[in-house]
């Protein structure tokens, strides 16, 4: 399976996507790979089970707006 393929099982995107909607999917991790998804500008998690945000998060580096409302989520953010 090529990673285009892997990001596409598993997030419903293009491993380019700027854009990505996982709202309400009752997620209560999200998968290493994505870190991949490195031209992400727009992530929205709202309404999951998410606890925590794998390391490969802060592989976004494109990123300018997160949406976490009504998880359960503790963030550390070093903007340093």
């Amino acid at each position: 399976m090529t990673l285009e393929s892997r990001i596409q099982e598993l997030f419903g995107c293009a491993l380019n996507a700027t854009r990505l909607n996982l709202e309400g999917r009752k997620l209560k991790t999200l998968p290493p790979e994505i870190g991949f998804l490195t031209a992400l500008k727009s992530l929205d998690l709202a309404d999951n089970e998410l606890l925590s945000l794998p390391p490969e998060f802060s592989k976004l580096i494109a990123l300018e707006y997160l949406v976490l409302m009504n998880d359960h989520c503790t963030i550390h953010l070093n903007l340093s």
